[in-house]
């Protein structure tokens, strides 16, 4: 499909200007994931999510978070829960309805790292970043 990579990368792009809009998301270099990439969401420093190939979202959840919406998130096809049990699901994402979904899950994940009475930390740069990257 000659169309196709063009409708991909809208997509792309529409999800993350509303990941943008979410309070507190600022966008960083990212700390692990997909190594074609170069940026990922950050809450309060911490790596929230990232795009990895095409038409696909990997979302720091929480455990807990995870635990508390399991039932949902197994019998929805667009998510692949991570067997490990950790803090992070997938999220595949081939149309408008979506890339809101996707940004649905990121606003509870931007939710779970959101500090409380103080302002939220920008991503790491620099050394920190690059301390981070050394064990990932």
């Amino acid at each position: 499909m000659a169309g196709a990579p063009d409708a991909r990368t809208a997509l792309e792009r529409r999800l993350r200007k509303l990941l943008l809009a979410i309070p507190d998301v600022h966008e960083g270099e990212q700390v692990f994931g997909d190594r074609d990439r170069s940026t990922a969401s950050f809450v309060d420093a911490t790596q929230m999510a990232n795009f990895v190939g095409q038409n696909s979202l990997a979302i720091r959840l929480s455990r807990r978070k995870i635990s508390g919406m399991r039932g949902e998130l197994k019998a929805d096809e667009r998510v692949d829960l991570r067997r490990s049990g950790g803090d992070w699901i997938g999220v595949r994402f081939d149309n408008d309805k979506d890339v809101q979904f996707a940004a649905e899950l990121c606003s509870a994940a931007a939710a779970v790292y959101r500090p409380v009475g103080r302002p939220a930390r920008l991503p790491p740069t620099g050394a920190d970043l690059k301390r981070r990257q050394r064990f990932h």
